[in-house]
């Protein structure tokens, strides 16, 4: 396995001494902050909402999205990461402000009627695919929202790249039957992302 390879892996399920590295990185990198804060952005989430993300990695998201609402979801399938977010949130775990579980996107808890789910260069991998999708859309309540944001992260991308993840999360949504409501360029470097927001319909 390459470097780099081996490099990618540790970001898409950490683990071990790397992972730990991994998660100091996700917490601390300027562009994974932004990404996400943008994201927060275009969430509107309101106190009275119940919200999920999947793949929170070391919990920065989770943490803001605890200040705008009382219940938060985090789903991960790196234990090692589940551990980092409750660290970070560990008075709102620890108050039940905070339900966090080790599962993959496609074998979720049951936390049906999540107003909103969210998630943040997560899906790329391998969970914009109608099993997942559609399993997601299970768990949102009626007009529920998917978040999903993506910035292309490969050597030499470009804006042209962008406009076609967001064709591509578009397209995937739309096979899972998600209306989309609005798909937003984010201001990022060295590319911008794109979130889309799919609708439970």
């Amino acid at each position: 396995m390459s470097l780099r390879k081996f490099l990618v892996k540790q970001f898409q399920k950490p683990k071990g001494a790397m992972g730990h590295i991994a998660g100091a990185i996700m917490a601390t990198r300027e562009s994974n902050l932004k990404r996400s804060e943008l994201t927060l952005s275009h969430m509107n989430i309101e106190r009275h909402d119940t919200v999920c993300e999947l793949g929170p990695g070391p919990g920065v998201l989770l943490g803001r999205m605890l200040e705008q609402c009382d219940n938060v979801i985090g789903v991960d399938h790196s234990p090692l990461m589940i551990d980092m977010s409750k660290n970070r949130n560990k008075r709102a775990f620890m108050e039940g402000r905070l339900r966090l579980y080790t599962a993959d996107y496609t074998d979720l808890p049951d936390i049906r009627g999540v107003v909103k789910i969210v998630a943040v260069n997560s899906l790329q991998f391998d969970g914009l695919n109608p099993d997942t999708l559609n399993r997601l859309r299970d768990h949102l309540c009626e007009y529920g929202k998917l978040f999903v944001t993506q910035q292309p992260r490969k050597p030499r991308q470009n804006s042209s790249d962008v406009e076609r993840a967001g064709e591509c999360i578009s397209a995937a949504l739309r096979e899972a039957e998600f209306s989309i409501e609005a798909v937003h360029r984010l201001p990022l470097e060295p590319v911008e992302g794109v979130c889309v927001i799919g609708v439970k319909s």
